[in-house]
C-alpha cells in the first residue's frame, strides 16, 4: 500500500472565502487537478450507501453529490483549495450594491441537446427556491431577470455574503426547463431522466445495486472534461465486501471505507490510499421540538455520557479527533470557545434525575447507513451504563431525510460535512424556517436570536465580523446541548494502482472526471 497526502485547503480557507465575497469571477475554467494525462475506460467504484436521487433539489447530502456533480454543472466553480472561477458563467460582477450580473457561456448543451440560456438560470433558481434542502442556498436573491438570451442579473438583498460559494454547490445546478416541464407534463420527476451539462451523462440507476453515467463528448470545458469513459458506483454496505472486491479487481476505488479496513488495505501492494484533511464531523441530533427532548436537562445527561476515545478508536480505527463544537474541527466557522460535556456517568445520572428520569428512560436512535452505526451502538452502551435504553434504526440515505426532515425521530445519528462557506453549516442546520419542512435543521431547534445572526452572518461582509456571529450560534448551541458532537473523522480514498490522478474534490469525494484508469 502506498499513501499520498492531498491538501484539501481546509487550513487557507480564511483567505480564500474572499473570492466568494468580491462578486467578481476571475480568468481561466479548470481546477488544479482535474487534467489527466491520457483516456481509459470505465472506472468502477463502490460506496456504502444508495443515493437519494439525482435531483439537486431534493437532497443536501455527501453520497448522491458524487451523482449531482456528474452530471450537472453550476454557475460558479470550486477549486479542491476553494477557489471560486467561473463554470456555466464565464464571468460575473456587482454592477451595483444590490446587483450581482452573470454572463453566461455561449453554445452551452445539455444532454438533450437544447442549448442553456437565461431562462435555464431563471428556472432553475427559482425552482431551488421551493426546496426546504437547499432553499437557504439562494435565499439571498431578490428577483432573477434576464437582460438577454446569456446574461441574467440576480438582485440581491443585503445577505448575499455567501452567494458565490453557494452558487457552487450542486444544489444550485442548472437545469433544462423545457425537459423538466416535458417530465413534469408526463408524471415523471427528474430522477426518471438525469439531463443537465456536467461532464457525463446519465446511463441507468438500478436502485439498491448501481448507478452509472458516461463520458459527454461534447463537454464545453476542455480543461474538466473526463479522462475516462465514464464511471459506475456499485452499491456495497459491507465494507469487508469492498475490500475483498478492491483486491480481486471487482471495483478500482472506495468511495467510503470504513477506517477499522486500513490495516488490511495498508498490507496489500496493489492499493493505494490518499488522504487528506476532512471537514466531516459524526453527531446525534435530538428532536428539541417534541418530549422527551425538549428537556435541556435530559439533553445535557446524554451528552455527558459520549464517550469521544472509545467512539474515535473503535468507530474510526483511532483516524479522527474529539469534537464538541456543531461544526467540523477544521471548518470556517469552528470554535473550541464552547460548552463542552465531557464524559462523565456521574454527572449524566445526576443530570438524568434533575430532568425527571431516575429510572431511565428508552427511545429510538436513527441512524444514517451503517457507517454512522458503528458510532451509535458504542453510545448506545454507554447510554445502557446509566439506565437508558436506546434501540438503533439503520435506515437508507434518502428515508431517513425524509423522516429527520419533517421531524419525526426522536434522536438522529449522522455526519455533517462542511463547505468553504460556514453559512452552508449554520444556516442549513439552524434556521427556525426549515423546522419540520423537509430540510437540514435536524434537531428542530430555532430562536429569533439565531434567526438573527444568521441573518448578519449574511448581510456582513467582513468575515472575521461574519465568523463572531457563527461563533456565537455555536456557544447557543452548545448551551443549550441541542446536538452531542462526537468527531471529526480524517478523509482517505482507497483505490487499486490501474488508477492514477485520484483527488478529492472540495467536498471530499474523488474527482471522477481526473481519474484515468490504465488500459489492460
Amino acid at each position: 500500500m502506498r499513501t499520498r497526502k492531498v491538501m484539501t485547503g481546509i487550513a487557507v480557507l480564511l483567505l480564500l472565502t474572499a473570492a466568494a465575497l468580491s462578486g467578481c469571477g476571475g480568468g481561466g475554467s479548470g481546477g488544479e487537478s482535474d487534467q489527466g494525462d491520457g483516456g481509459g475506460g470505465y472506472v468502477i467504484a463502490a460506496n456504502d450507501t444508495e443515493i437519494v436521487g439525482f435531483d439537486p433539489h431534493k437532497s443536501n447530502d455527501i453520497v448522491s453529490q458524487v451523482a449531482l456533480k456528474a452530471v450537472y454543472d453550476t454557475l460558479v466553480y470550486a477549486t479542491e483549495s476553494f477557489e471560486f472561477l467561473p463554470g456555466l458563467a464565464e464571468s460575473w460582477e456587482y454592477i451595483d450594491d444590490n446587483t450581482i450580473r452573470f454572463k453566461l457561456r455561449e453554445g452551452v448543451r445539455f444532454h438533450n441537446g437544447e442549448i442553456m440560456t437565461s431562462e435555464d438560470v431563471k428556472f432553475s433558481l427559482e425552482r431551488a427556491r421551493e426546496s426546504g434542502f437547499i432553499s437557504f442556498m439562494v435565499e439571498p436573491i431578490a428577483e432573477i431577470e434576464i437582460v438577454d438570451e446569456l446574461t441574467v442579473d440576480l438582485k440581491v438583498t443585503a445577505g448575499s455574503a455567501p452567494l458565490i460559494s453557494n452558487l457552487s454547490q450542486p444544489g444550485t445546478a442548472i437545469l433544462c426547463k423545457s425537459h423538466i416541464e416535458g417530465l413534469e407534463a408526463e408524471g415523471k420527476s427528474l430522477d426518471d431522466d438525469p439531463v443537465g451539462t456536467g461532464p457525463y451523462m446519465y446511463e441507468d440507476w438500478i436502485v439498491g445495486t448501481e448507478w452509472s453515467v458516461r463520458k459527454n463528448e461534447n463537454y464545453f470545458n476542455a480543461e474538466r472534461a473526463p479522462q475516462n469513459e465514464g464511471f459506475t458506483v456499485r452499491l456495497i454496505s459491507e465494507y469487508n465486501a469492498q475490500v475483498i472486491a478492491l483486491q480481486n479487481g471487482e471495483i478500482d476505488l472506495s468511495i467510503m471505507l470504513s477506517p477499522n479496513n486500513l490495516p488490511e488495505v495498508e498490507a496489500d501492494p496493489s492499493l493505494l490510499v490518499v488522504r487528506f484533511d476532512s471537514a466531516e464531523e459524526t453527531f446525534a441530533a435530538f428532536n428539541c421540538s417534541k418530549p422527551p427532548f425538549d428537556n435541556l436537562k435530559l439533553r445535557q445527561a446524554l451528552n455527558h455520557t459520549i464517550n469521544r476515545d472509545d467512539i474515535i478508536q473503535v468507530y474510526l480505527n483511532g483516524e479522527g479527533v474529539p469534537n464538541h463544537s456543531v461544526i467540523a474541527a477544521g471548518a470556517i466557522g469552528y470554535t473550541d470557545d464552547v460548552t463542552k460535556y465531557e464524559y462523565d456517568l456521574d454527572k449524566a445520572k445526576q443530570l438524568l434525575t434533575e430532568a425527571g428520569y431516575p429510572d431511565g428512560l428508552s427511545f429510538n436512535m436513527l441512524v444514517c447507513t451503517e457507517f454512522y452505526a458503528a458510532a451509535a451502538t458504542v453510545w448506545q452502551a454507554e447510554l445502557k451504563k446509566i439506565g437508558v435504553d436506546a434501540s438503533i434504526e439503520i435506515m437508507e440515505l434518502g428515508a431517513y431525510y425524509d423522516a429527520v426532515g419533517i421531524g419525526e425521530h426522536e434522536v438522529a445519528l449522522s455526519g455533517w460535512y462542511a463547505d468553504a462557506d460556514p453559512n452552508g453549516t449554520y444556516e442549513a442546520c439552524f434556521n427556525s424556517t426549515y423546522i419540520g419542512q423537509g430540510g437540514s435543521n435536524f434537531a428542530c431547534f430555532g430562536t429569533s436570536e439565531i434567526d438573527e445572526l444568521l441573518r448578519l452572518g449574511r448581510t456582513t461582509k467582513d468575515m472575521q465580523e461574519r465568523l463572531g456571529y457563527y461563533y456565537e450560534i455555536a456557544r447557543i448551541a452548545a448551551d443549550n446541548a441541542v446536538y452531542a458532537p462526537m468527531t471529526s473523522a480524517n478523509g482517505f480514498i482507497v483505490y487499486r494502482d490501474v488508477l492514477s490522478n485520484v483527488t478529492p474534490d472540495p467536498l471530499f469525494v474523488p474527482r471522477f472526471n481526473g481519474i484515468v484508469k490504465a488500459q489492460s
